[in-house]
């Protein structure tokens, strides 16, 4: 895109060459010029614009959201942490203390974060504890706490002396971000989603927060059975979110389906490198730098995809320039494509040779 002074250079260029008169800055000509120079930017900078917006690789915010609407896709919202609070006496007492819904605690220690109970409960005389289910008051992964990290009850309850959590808050996410939702729709549009398809029921379980990764596989000697391996946030999803996500395949699988959801087994990859370096670097240096590569590489990867060992050689290459060799032995085989298991790293060992 041409800047606003390659434009205005060109035009008073332009200008002085036909006319045979210099153009002064602060001329009649030269602020006319520049006027229009930069209602010329300001146009350019609008078709760019569209031009970005007008593919799902580009676009942005709303209009991204627009992209993913055609395939049928909705960005995933914040999610609240939840869990449970347990509310104690030291002693017990010979009648019932109630506790009312949206009662608050918090997290100790500056910008603690607060949290409500979800239903309200009663911690029944000759009773000192009651558990209650909670949740964080705003969505966001911040909401996600340890056990024993929440001690304050902010809000007052006659009769309850302290509160805890005796379990972690878990589950709290972010609004989906521009990367994660980008790759869904280009991936939408790569694989469009017809009704009983895997990329259909792929697409499905993706929309369900919680979910990062999933593969549909089809029973092959039973007609209609499918098989739904999903991976969350670095590890299989929990029980609730298996829960959720069945419920929602359940509601929208095509006639006659059935279908099987379950988390995908970890499938660690081993890397034996053997690799010579480029005077001054350290074979340590080498290793962390091939260990953050490889991570990321393994993080592209999805539910039963391959990982093979060219691209492994690749990911080690691109952050060692200058390296004089990487080899594999010829020992270690391909990592193939197995229906269920996510690719994640496992252990690297690099040995240096000359």
């Amino acid at each position: 895109m041409e800047s606003f002074e390659g434009i205005l250079s060109r035009m008073v260029a332009t200008y002085e060459e036909e006319s045979g008169c210099r153009v002064e800055d602060v001329s009649d000509i030269g602020l006319r010029l520049r006027v229009l120079a930069g209602e010329l930017y300001r146009a350019q900078c609008e078709a760019d614009w569209v031009r970005r917006q007008s593919f799902p690789q580009t676009a942005e915010g709303p209009q991204l959201d627009l992209h993913g609407a055609q395939r049928g896709l909705s960005r995933k919202g914040a999610q609240k942490a939840k869990g449970a609070i347990t509310f104690s006496r030291y002693l017990p007492v010979t009648f019932d203390l109630p506790i009312p819904k949206g009662t608050l605690c918090a997290a100790s220690g500056e910008g603690a974060v607060e949290y409500e109970t979800t239903q309200a409960a009663v911690l029944a005389a000759g009773e000192n504890a009651v558990t209650v289910p909670a949740q964080a008051v705003e969505p966001g992964a911040q909401g996600n706490a340890a056990a024993g990290a929440i001690t304050t009850l902010v809000t007052e309850v006659s009769g309850i002396q302290y509160a805890s959590n005796r379990e972690a808050f878990t589950g709290g996410r972010e609004e989906e971000d521009e990367a994660s939702y980008r790759a869904r729709v280009v991936e939408a549009y790569r694989r469009p989603p017809v009704l009983g398809n895997a990329a259909y029921y792929e697409q499905i379980a993706l929309s369900v927060p919680g979910i990062a990764s999933a593969q549909a596989v089809a029973d092959a000697e039973t007609p209609g059975a499918v098989t739904l391996y999903l991976w969350g946030d670095g590890a299989p999803p929990d029980e609730a979110t298996l829960a959720l996500a069945a419920e929602t395949l359940e509601e929208k699988k095509a006639l006659g389906a059935v279908l099987t959801v379950q988390g995908a087994k970890e499938r660690k990859i081993n890397i034996l490198l053997r690799v010579a370096l480029p005077e001054g670097m350290g074979l340590d240096e080498a290793k962390e730098k091939v260990s953050a590569a490889l991570g990321a590489y393994l993080r592209t990867r999805r539910v039963g995809d391959a990982v093979p060992a060219g691209e492994v050689l690749q990911a080690a290459l691109e952050v060692l320039p200058g390296l004089a060799k990487v080899e594999l032995p010829q020992t270690m085989q391909n990592y193939t494509a197995q229906a269920g298991s996510m690719p994640v790293a496992g252990s690297l060992t690099a040995v240096q040779i000359t």
